[in-house]
C-alpha cells in the first residue's frame, strides 16, 4: 500500500543519513578530530542533506567555480 511504501522510503532515508554521519564521524576520528555539527541561524546544519545537494549540483568544485552556493542555500531552505 502507498502508506507502507512511504514509511519504507522514510526508513531508507533515515538509514542513509545515519550511515552518512557514521562514515563522517569515522573520517574525523581517523584524523584525530571530533566531528562538531555546525549551526546556521541557531539550527544544526544537516550535513547529509548538504552533501546530497552539493553532489546534485555537480560537486564542490562546480559549486565554487559556477557560483552555485546561492542555489544550494535555497535548496537547504536558507
Amino acid at each position: 500500500t502507498p502508506r507502507i511504501q512511504r514509511i519504507n522510503e522514510l526508513e531508507a532515508g533515515t538509514r542513509a543519513k545515519i550511515k552518512f554521519y557514521e562514515r563522517l564521524t569515522k573520517l574525523f576520528e581517523s584524523q584525530g578530530l571530533k566531528l562538531k555539527i555546525p549551526t546556521v541561524e541557531k539550527e544544526s546544519l544537516d550535513l547529509a542533506k548538504l552533501h546530497k545537494i552539493v553532489k546534485e549540483e555537480g560537486g564542490y568544485y562546480i559549486c565554487c567555480s559556477q557560483k552555485k552556493w546561492a542555489s544550494v542555500a535555497r535548496k537547504m531552505n536558507f
